[in-house]
């Protein structure tokens, strides 16, 4: 298993891209199912964005979670220049460069069978930005938002909504959408600009 591989999934989030479900669509050597799964994405007015992930996986094959976990013991420089490399073919599809400020991750067995991986990344690009307006779209991307899992987009203070596709589950405050129990939805689309 390629560690840039395990990268990718969370870090496009494909539960939140289904990290599990994108993963298991590129490597079907682990055996692997998403317990819970909670991302929360804070934006900037530049595209940058900071996402922090926690995400328990229940190993169907328990003896695969000592090879799963030796990805993890790389140096915070090899997980980064990784990380990066995997962002690449995505960065062509969205036609925006995607640039690694910082990545962390680490793994944590919580129980014979159940593994507990916790990301935080900040990536340059990640939104794009046109004549002041963002917009958080990664074209056709999609997330399985079922049971436990937990999608929340925090927005600038001040920042003022144009759109958002598909509407949230919730919405706590202006600038703080949440998108819980949703099944199988596109990455959301929120349009936003911050007036001075």
């Amino acid at each position: 298993m390629k560690f840039n591989t395990l990268l990718i999934i969370i870090v496009v989030v494909m539960v939140a891209i289904t990290a599990v479900n994108m993963f298991m669509s590129l490597s079907n050597k682990l055996k692997i199912e998403t317990i819970a799964y909670s991302s929360n994405y804070s934006y900037d007015t530049e595209g940058r964005v900071k996402m922090d992930s926690v995400m328990e996986i229940k190993f169907l094959k328990p003896q695969q979670i000592d090879g799963f976990l030796e990805q993890f013991n790389k140096s915070p420089a090899e997980k980064l220049s990784e990380f990066q490399k995997s962002l690449e073919d995505f960065s062509s599809k969205l036609g925006r460069m995607l640039t690694v400020e910082d990545f962390q991750s680490t793994a944590t067995v919580i129980s014979y069978n159940v593994v507990k991986v916790e990301e935080v990344a900040v990536v340059r690009g990640f939104a794009s930005v046109n004549n002041g307006r963002v917009n958080t779209s990664l074209g056709d991307v999609e997330l399985d938002l079922s049971g436990d899992s937990v999608l929340t987009i925090a927005l600038p203070v001040g920042a003022k909504v144009i759109s958002i596709d598909p509407q949230p589950t919730s919405r706590p405050a202006d600038n703080l959408l949440i998108w819980s129990n949703a099944g199988r939805i596109k990455f959301p689309e929120v349009v936003f600009v911050v007036e001075e």
